[in-house]
C-alpha cells in the first residue's frame, strides 16, 4: 500500500505539467494498454499502444466546443469497432481533481464505463504497479486506489456488490470513491461472458472465432418478444421455437458460441445417481448448426421437466437445466452454459 501511496506521489508532480488539456506525448494506462496521445493537424487526438505487442490498440477522441476536457470517442478509421466496451459517439471527460488526473469514459447515462490514468511510467512499470495494487487487501483500496475494469474483472458480482455496499456507506465521498462505485455499477451490468474474455485475454484465446471454450449464452426474459428482439440484437438468425406461453411460463434463449454448434432441447429423467439427464430417441426440438433456441418454461421445485443439450462439431457435448438459484433467484449458470443477460 505504501508503494502505491508514493506512486501516486510522484505522479502529481509530473501531471500538474498536464494539467489543462490532453498533450502530445501524454501515456494513459487502462490496466492493461498503455496509450500515448498523439495531437493531430485537424485537432483530433489519436492514441496508440506500441508498447503492447499482443495485439492491435487504438482509439480518437475529437475535442467538444462546449466544455475543455470533453471529448468525443470517435473511430480511428472506418473499420474500427469501438473500444472499452463503449459505442462511438459517446462522452469521454478529462477529469481534473483531488489530485487525479484520467480519462472517464461515459455511456449514454452518463455513468463511468472505463477510466484511463494519465501516467510518466512505461508499460512494464504499469503492469508492475496494477500487479500491486491487485495485491493489497481490498477494504483498504476501495476509496484509496483509482480501479479500473481489468482491476474489476477479478471479482464476482456477489463481490463488487459488497464492493459497492461498502462505498456507498461511506459518510463523505471523493473523486476516487465516487469513480469506483459507478465503475462497479457499470462493471455489474456486463453479462459474464464479455467479463470472462476480458480475464482470459491475458491467457489464451479462448473466446475467438477459432474455438470458444463455453458452449452456449442462456438468459431468460418474461414474454416472447423481448426473447426474440435479443436474439437478433445479438446478431443470431431465426431461432427454433418451442412452448405455448401460457400462464407463469417464460421465455429462455440459447445462443450457441460457434456457427457449427447445435442445439436441442429434451425430456428429462433422473439417472442411478439422481442426476437430471436426457432421456427420449428423439428430442422435443433442435435447430441447425449455430441456429439459437428460444423456449417457454415454468420452472418447479420438483425435477425438471427441460434439459438443453449442446453439440459441437468435434463430438464434444454438454447439458444445462434451466432453474433459478434459491439464495438470490438469478438464473443459475456455469462455466460451460454462461449468463447472456442483457444489461443497460
Amino acid at each position: 500500500m505504501k508503494k502505491i501511496l508514493f506512486i501516486l506521489i510522484a505522479l502529481c508532480g509530473f501531471i500538474e505539467i498536464n494539467a489543462q488539456a490532453i498533450t502530445e506525448g501524454t501515456k494513459w494506462f487502462d490496466g492493461k494498454v498503455l496509450y500515448t496521445a498523439h495531437i493531430l493537424d485537424n485537432g483530433e487526438i489519436y492514441f496508440d499502444a506500441v508498447e503492447n505487442t499482443d495485439g492491435v490498440y487504438a482509439f480518437s477522441l475529437r475535442r467538444m466546443s462546449h466544455a475543455p476536457g470533453e471529448y468525443m470517442l470517435i473511430p480511428s478509421n472506418m473499420i474500427d469497432d469501438a473500444p472499452f466496451r463503449a459505442q462511438f459517439g459517446w462522452r469521454v471527460q478529462y477529469i481534473r481533481k483531488e489530485g487525479m488526473y484520467f480519462l472517464a469514459v461515459r455511456n449514454r447515462q452518463n455513468r463511468i464505463v472505463w477510466e484511463l490514468i494519465l501516467t510518466p511510467d512505461n508499460l512494464k512499470n504499469c503492469l508492475a504497479q496494477q500487479k500491486d495494487a491487485e495485491a493489497q487487501p481490498i477494504d483498504g483500496m476501495l476509496d484509496g486506489y483509482l480501479m479500473n475494469t481489468k482491476f474489476l474483472t477479478r471479482f464476482s458480482k456477489e463481490e463488487l456488490k459488497q464492493m459497492h455496499a461498502k462505498l456507498k456507506a461511506l459518510p463523505s465521498h471523493t473523486i476516487i470513491s465516487q469513480t469506483n462505485m459507478e465503475l462497479i455499477e457499470s462493471e455489474m451490468e456486463v453479462v459474464d461472458y464479455e467479463r470472462f474474455a476480458l480475464i482470459n485475454e491475458d491467457v489464451d484465446q479462448s473466446y475467438t472465432n477459432e474455438g470458444k471454450d463455453y458452449f452456449a449464452l442462456v438468459t431468460h426474459f418474461s414474454s416472447l418478444k423481448e426473447g426474440m428482439e435479443y436474439i437478433q440484437s445479438m446478431g443470431y438468425p431465426t431461432p427454433v421455437i418451442h412452448g405455448m406461453w401460457e400462464e407463469h411460463e417464460m421465455t429462455f434463449v440459447v445462443l450457441p458460441a460457434e456457427d457449427d454448434s447445435v442445439v436441442e432441447l429434451r425430456h428429462t429423467e433422473l439417472n442411478g445417481r439422481f442426476q437430471v439427464v436426457p432421456t427420449g430417441e428423439k428430442p422435443i426440438v433442435q435447430g441447425t448448426p449455430g441456429k439459437p433456441l428460444c423456449f417457454s418454461y415454468a420452472v418447479s421445485e420438483g425435477v425438471p421437466s427441460y434439459i438443453v443439450v449442446c453439440r459441437k462439431a468435434n463430438g464434444k457435448e454438454s447439458t444445462w437445466v434451466p432453474q433459478f438459484s434459491g439464495r438470490d433467484g438469478s438464473l443459475m449458470t456455469d462455466s460451460d452454459f454462461i449468463d447472456g443477460e442483457p444489461k443497460g
